[in-house]
C-alpha cells in the first residue's frame, strides 16, 4: 500500500483518480493536499511555460512539504488555429483567474474569423516520489462550437464537442464525460505506468497488511478490519502473519482490542484459524525478552529498566516476560516488522513518549526513515491526520539525532 498526495483541493479529482486506479488493482490510497496539509494557503507559483512544467512545479512543491509520493496535474484547452492558445493561460485567458464566462467570451471572439475550430483538451499528470519523476499526457480532440450548450461542467465545457460525439462536455453526464475526458485518459495511462512500479515499494505487501490491520484493530474499527482481512486473504497473506500482527496488539492497545480483532480474523480465515499454543516457559521468556529488548534499546536499556522498576516493579518484569519474551520474540514475524506495526499502533493512539522510544528502536535496528514514514503514512488511510503529523515530527527529530 502506498499513500499518494494529490496536489489539489478538489475532492472530486481524488475520487475520480482513486476509482480509476482501483480498476487496475493498484494498491494506492489518494489523499488531497487539503486533507493532509489543512486549509493553509499554499501559494505555488506556476511559472512554467508548458503544462508539463507547471505540473512538475506543483509536484515538487508538495513533495518538498510532505516527503510523500505526489500526483499533480495541469490542464489546458489548446486551439490549433490560435497556435495552441489559451494553453497554460486557460484559467485566466481573459485576465482574471477563474472567470469562466469571460474566458469563453474571449475564446469565441478570438475565433470569429477562423474557419479551423479544431481543438484539444490536454491534461498532464506528473508523479514524483523518492525514486521517480515523470509526466503522462491525456488528450481529448474535438471542436469549438460558436454557441454555448449545456449546463454541466465548467471552464470551456459548454463550447467543446469531443471528436465522434454530438454533445458538448457540458451536455454530458459526469459519468459519460469521465469515460472520455482528457483527465481520465491521463489517469488511465498513469495507472498503467504505476502498476509496473509497484514492486519498488519500500514495504512488502504482506507487511503493509500487517501494519494496517494493527491500526484498525487498535482503533476498534471492526468493519474496516474485516474488509481489509478479506482483501489480505484474497492476496494470499498467511493466517500466521496476520495472527502475529493482531496478537501483539494487546500489548499496546489492550486485551479487548486484540480479542475483538482476533475474532474477526477467525471469521475471515475460517478453517485456517489454527494455532499451536507455545509452552509457557518463564526462563525462556526472560532470556528471549532481555535479548530482544537490549537489541532494540541498546545503550539506554539499563537506564530504562531502572526507571521502569522504580515506577512499577511488576510492569518492569511483565514487559520482559510478557512483552518482549513471550510475545515480541515469537516466530512468524521479524522484530523489524513487529516494530513497524507497533509504531503504527502507538502513532494512531498518539502515545508520544512510547512512540519516541519505538521509532528510536526501529532506527537502531536499521529500519530507514523512509520506511518508517511510509508506515506512518498508513495513518492517513484511517483519517488519523493529526497523529500522522505528530509522528513525523518525532521521526524528523530522531533521524537528525541518530544520523549525527
Amino acid at each position: 500500500m502506498k499513500v499518494i498526495v494529490l496536489a489539489s483541493n478538489n475532492a472530486h479529482k481524488v475520487q475520480e483518480i482513486q476509482s480509476i486506479f482501483a480498476e487496475y488493482k493498484i494498491d494506492m490510497y489518494i489523499i488531497s493536499q487539503k486533507d493532509l496539509l489543512g486549509d493553509n494557503n499554499i501559494d505555488i507559483d506556476e511559472t512554467g511555460s508548458t503544462l508539463q512544467e507547471n505540473a512538475m512545479i506543483k509536484a515538487d512543491a508538495i513533495y518538498s512539504l510532505t516527503g510523500l509520493p505526489v500526483l499533480a496535474d495541469d490542464t489546458g484547452l489548446e486551439v490549433y488555429s490560435l497556435d495552441l492558445a489559451p494553453g497554460i493561460y486557460s484559467a485566466r485567458y481573459a485576465g482574471e483567474h477563474g472567470n469562466d464566462s469571460a474566458n469563453r467570451k474571449k475564446l469565441l471572439t478570438s475565433l470569429t474569423y477562423k474557419t479551423d475550430r479544431t481543438a484539444r483538451f490536454r491534461t498532464v499528470l506528473h508523479y514524483k516520489d523518492s525514486h521517480h519523476s515523470f509526466s503522462i499526457d491525456g488528450i481529448c480532440e474535438g471542436t469549438i462550437i460558436d454557441q454555448e450548450r449545456g449546463k454541466n461542467g465548467f471552464g470551456y465545457d459548454s463550447l467543446f464537442i469531443p471528436i465522434g460525439q454530438t454533445f458538448t462536455f457540458a451536455e454530458m453526464s459526469e459519468i459519460s464525460k469521465n469515460n472520455i475526458s482528457h483527465r481520465a485518459l491521463a489517469a488511465h495511462s498513469m495507472a498503467l505506468h504505476l502498476s509496473s512500479l509497484q514492486s519498488s515499494h519500500h514495504i512488502p505487501q504482506e507487511i503493509s497488511y500487517c501494519i494496517l490491520v494493527s491500526i484498525f484493530a487498535s482503533l476498534n474499527k471492526a468493519e474496516e478490519l474485516s474488509k481489509l482481512l478479506h482483501k489480505a486473504f484474497e492476496e494470499g497473506c498467511t493466517y500466521e502473519m496476520m495472527y502475529e500482527a493482531l496478537l501483539q496488539v494487546y500489548l499496546f492497545a489492550g486485551f479487548p482490542a486484540a480479542l475483538e480483532a482476533l475474532s474477526v480474523l477467525h471469521e475471515v480465515y475460517g478453517s485456517q484459524s489454527h494455532k499451536q499454543l507455545e509452552e509457557y516457559n518463564v526462563e525462556l521468556f526472560i532470556q528471549r525478552g532481555q535479548a530482544t529488548c537490549k537489541q532494540i534499546y541498546t545503550t539506554v536499556y539499563g537506564k530504562m529498566m531502572n526507571k521502569l522498576h522504580k515506577i512499577s516493579p511488576e510492569m518492569s518484569e511483565w514487559m520482559i516476560i510478557e512483552g518482549y519474551g513471550k510475545t515480541l520474540s515469537r516466530p512468524g514475524l521479524s522484530i523489524q516488522h513487529r516494530e513497524l506495526c507497533i509504531i503504527a499502533i502507538l502513532a494512531a493512539g498518539n502515545w508520544k513518549n512510547q512512540l519516541y522510544s519505538h521509532i528510536r528502536g526501529a532506527l537502531i535496528l536499521g529500519i530507514s526513515p523512509a520506511i518508517i514514514q511510509e508506515t506512518c503514512s498508513y495513518l492517513l488511510i484511517c483519517n488519523c491526520i493529526k497523529e500522522y503529523h505528530s509522528a513525523m515530527t518525532i521521526l524528523r527529530i530522531l533521524s537528525e539525532y541518530i544520523t549525527h
